[in-house]
């Protein structure tokens, strides 16, 4: 049996729950990131990294993410 992923709905759920989280980051981030001083993209994939995961959130080990 294959798994179909509704993609409409997971990008909705996906955008809401970012939506909810960026409620909580300081104004002065949210100005950075808004400006393109500060990269939230580029520090997702270093926070991704540092728990030693790839691009789509497999663990990789430290050595190789």
């Amino acid at each position: 049996m294959t798994n179909i992923i509704d993609v409409d709905a997971e990008t909705d759920r996906l955008y809401n729950s970012a939506r909810e989280h960026m409620q909580m980051l300081p104004l002065d981030v949210l100005v950075a990131s808004a400006n393109e001083i500060i990269d939230l993209n580029a520090i997702a994939h270093d926070e991704l990294r540092a728990r030693g995961l790839d691009e789509v959130g497999r663990w990789v080990g430290f050595d190789k993410a």
